[in-house]
């Protein structure tokens, strides 16, 4: 996907740092174990906050062991035993990848549409691996066509597909965790839902240069085709702090009790890891002020 949710490790304590990168762990060896070792090319952080956010739901009997990797065949390193978490987040994964790369060869042109054709049978792949999952996928596959409607005709609107794609991640957060008229349900949907605002809007930012290059729909090129100015890149900067609070209000609403050790990791990747992905993406510092 896209890897802008992630926590400001800086400000994580080491035993925090050490769980986090457990849960990563965790959910590669799931993807390699649900859905293929090539899977795990697919790995990215922001299925891996869905996980804790899941872990916090669930509540299930977490454990961890010490593991060699092909990445890390040195030292063992601590990886989250397999779980209904892991294994619904590998096939929510491969699934939302798969529909990506068949988004990025609609959308690519010139020499970008060589690379996403070439990425094509992975996708293929992907997607075939995902079939668990058919239920949440066929819904997903809905809001993902409008959404491809919507970049064809080059809506001129960051609104409107920042919605369905925010929709979209929405059913996957919130997929496979209760009945949907539990509170456990609203709050996976509402935190899936401004999740995925606040990185479609981020990513409409960071590729807009690539995209007015080679042609490609960015929701910002067709309204702002001269650049983006330091008022729009400032607006772009608080629209992209209200999802991110509109994240942490609906995470307030979790109950920690059930797996206590991922409060503070998700409350780092929400306060501080998403501003600081915003910063980093407009070019503006902590204070607000745009780089120069």
């Amino acid at each position: 996907m896209f890897g802008y949710i992630r926590p400001l490790v800086p400000e994580l304590k080491v035993s925090e740092y050490e769980y986090y990168k457990g849960v990563y762990c965790g959910l590669c060896r799931s993807l390699g174990k649900n859905t293929g070792c090539a899977s795990r090319f697919a790995l990215n952080y922001d299925l891996v906050f869905l996980a804790l956010v899941r872990m916090a739901v669930l509540g299930e009997e977490y454990s961890f062991r010490h593991h060699r990797c092909a990445v890390h065949p040195l030292k063992k390193r601590p990886s989250l035993d397999e779980c209904r978490t892991l294994s619904f987040c590998a096939y929510a994964t491969s699934m939302f990848t798969a529909m990506k790369i068949k988004d990025n060869m609609a959308d690519s042109r010139g020499f970008d549409r060589i690379g996403a054709t070439l990425a094509v049978p992975y996708g293929k792949y992907l997607g075939r691996r995902a079939k668990k999952i058919d239920d949440i996928s066929a819904r997903v596959t809905e809001i993902m066509t409008e959404l491809s409607s919507l970049e064809k005709e080059n809506c001129p609107s960051v609104d409107r597909p920042a919605d369905a794609f925010g929709r979209a991640l929405a059913l996957i957060c919130s997929g496979d965790t209760d009945e949907e008229t539990s509170p456990e349900y609203r709050i996976c949907y509402d935190i899936g839902y401004h999740l995925g605002r606040f990185i479609y809007i981020a990513d409409a930012a960071d590729d807009y240069e690539d995209d007015k290059k080679n042609g490609s729909y960015n929701p910002l090129v067709a309204l702002y085709a001269d650049g983006l100015s330091e008022a729009v890149k400032k607006n772009l900067y608080e629209v992209l702090l209200l999802e991110a609070r509109d994240v942490c209000a609906s995470a307030s609403l979790l109950d920690y009790t059930k797996c206590r050790k991922v409060e503070s990791i998700i409350k780092n990747i929400i306060e501080l890891g998403m501003p600081a992905a915003a910063c980093r993406i407009l070019g503006i510092d902590p204070t607000g002020d745009i780089d120069k």
